[in-house]
């Protein structure tokens, strides 16, 4: 808030009708529309009031600020320079209207004129922070507010925007300390724990985030953003139906914005609610403007929840729509990659995910599917190549490493396989897909014993895996274990009726 010089309005109220004293008494009013009409009133008053028509505009201008009226408060502030231009917060004052009128250019050139008339006021370095944040320059704001808290060491403004500047330049630890000094400064300021939330966020602290957020929607429950950004610590933390009810609010206050039509349908889908989910992402498809790139992920999603809820025709449709919308990018290729491997149709699924690793060498997801297609098709020797190439990319990736030795494992290939089914379970020691692997690999080396200790593990983790079932089976039966081979093989088609035409493939 400016620092001004309080009106005489003791004098005013003897000078004048009583009835004039309220209005020009309320140009002082916290209250944006009562400050408005008084500061209006002493204006009014002209050659009476002169003296204080310089702090009127002043003040009408902060008040109109506060009630979202730029272009009034530039005014006044313009007819308050031409009053008093020495005067350097009546500068911050029009820096601030133009800033909210979408001109940092211009209001950075007022800022640097209070700076010049008032160096030793915190005021202009904390707007002039700001402005350069926004123009993405961190580390100019950090040094402004830095400055800013030079001279005034207990500035709760300052010491929030250097929070925020240090979470755009990725200091967590800083910005959670300066945030929380913020919070000390001035306790029921939401905007703080805001920015608290969003340093613990980028440290990954979700729950303490999630916290935060909750406490400024508690100081502040009409503004929307906090809801957003709470929902999507929500689904961060696999809370769906928190995230909805979150979002449902934010909507009622903007019920076309695509993006958060995209978060809700995130929530949807979590909670598998397809049809909820298809609505929300055809109305971003419809209102997502000159957004191309929301679009195509919208249709993309689409086409998911559609294949979720059994609808190949239109999941086909939608995706069809993304590559033609993008037929440079890979996501769209992979996606209908998805579908036709779904669908049986397995070649066109491999030349699919070859043209998404066309487009992009490193695109894994096209890699793996592309995998379980040509393993579908029994080409073990090139399912495991991608493999291969998939750890060439992500060299300790557990799943990998287990898919990589089964693959070789059914190519034949059981002594090569051995020392990444080994890696697998290092990484993921209870994994009962690793487990399994590693019995099978086991089983094909001859060594019965040690396959069936894997099996035993592995179905530890997931009693009812029919493979672990009639692969110990299969050990115990080499072992001339009759009973518990039977016992397992009777368990195993129990779960599973096609184990024994399946086991190995």
């Amino acid at each position: 808030m400016m620092r001004r010089a309080a009106l005489c309005f003791l004098c005013l109220c003897l000078a004048g009708p009583a009835r004039a004293a309220v209005p020009a008494a309320d140009c002082e009013s916290p209250d944006p529309a009562k400050a408005i009409a008084g500061c209006g009133a002493v204006l009014a008053a002209g050659a009476d009031m002169q003296a204080y028509q310089f702090e009127a505009y002043n003040n009408r201008a902060l008040a109109e600020l506060r009630l979202n009226q730029p272009e009034a408060a530039l005014a006044d502030a313009r007819a308050g320079m031409a009053l008093n231009p020495e005067n350097g917060g009546i500068h911050v004052v029009a820096a601030r209207a133009l800033l909210a009128l979408g001109q940092p250019g211009a209001a950075l050139r007022e800022v640097n004129e209070a700076i010049a008339l008032i160096p030793n006021d915190p005021r202009p370095l904390i707007l002039r922070g700001e402005i350069e944040l926004t123009a993405g320059d961190w580390r100019a704001a950090i040094a402004d507010q830095q400055a800013a808290l030079d001279r005034d060491p207990a500035n709760a403004g300052a010491r929030l925007d250097l929070a925020l500047a240090e979470v755009a330049g990725g200091e967590a630890a800083a910005a959670i300390a300066d945030a929380s000094q913020a919070i000390a400064l001035a306790p029921g300021d939401a905007a703080a724990y805001d920015a608290r939330a969003a340093a613990e966020a980028l440290k990954g602290d979700a729950k303490a985030a999630l916290a935060d957020e909750s406490q400024a929607i508690a100081l502040s429950s009409g503004d929307p953003a906090f809801y957003q950004k709470r929902a999507l610590l929500e689904l961060a933390l696999n809370q769906p139906e928190a995230a909805l009810k979150d979002l449902n609010q934010v909507l009622a206050y903007a019920p076309d914005d695509p993006r958060l039509r995209l978060q809700r349908a995130a929530a949807e889908d979590m909670l598998r609610e397809w049809k909820a989910e298809i609505a929300d992402l055809t109305a971003v498809i419809e209102h997502a403007g000159d957004n191309r790139t929301m679009r195509y992920r919208a249709l993309l999603l689409r086409a998911s929840a559609y294949a979720a809820a059994s609808q190949p025709g239109p999941a086909l449709a939608d995706v069809n729509r993304a590559i033609a919308l993008d037929p440079g990018a890979p996501e769209g290729y992979f996606a209908r990659a998805q579908l036709e491997q779904r669908g049986g149709q397995l070649a066109a699924a491999i030349a699919d995910d070859t043209k998404a690793v066309g487009l992009d060498p490193k695109y894994i997801p096209a890699y793996a599917d592309r995998s379980l297609a040509y393993a579908a098709q029994r080409r073990y020797g090139e399912a495991a190549a991608d493999e291969a190439r998939i750890l060439a990319l992500m060299p300790g990736s557990a799943p990998d490493l287990n898919n990589y030795c089964w693959f070789l494992a059914l190519d034949g290939k059981p002594s090569q396989a051995l020392p990444y089914c080994q890696q697998a379970r290092t990484l993921a020691p209870h994994d009962p897909a690793t487990l399994d692997s590693l019995g099978f690999v086991q089983l094909k080396l001859g060594e019965p014993k040690q396959a069936i200790l894997s099996y035993t593990e592995a179905l530890r983790a997931a009693p009812h895996q029919a493979s672990s079932l009639y692969g110990r089976a299969l050990a115990e039966q080499a072992l001339g274990e009759s009973a518990a081979a039977e016992a397992d093989f009777a368990a195993a088609r129990r779960y599973d009726p096609n184990i024994a035409k399946d086991f190995g493939s």
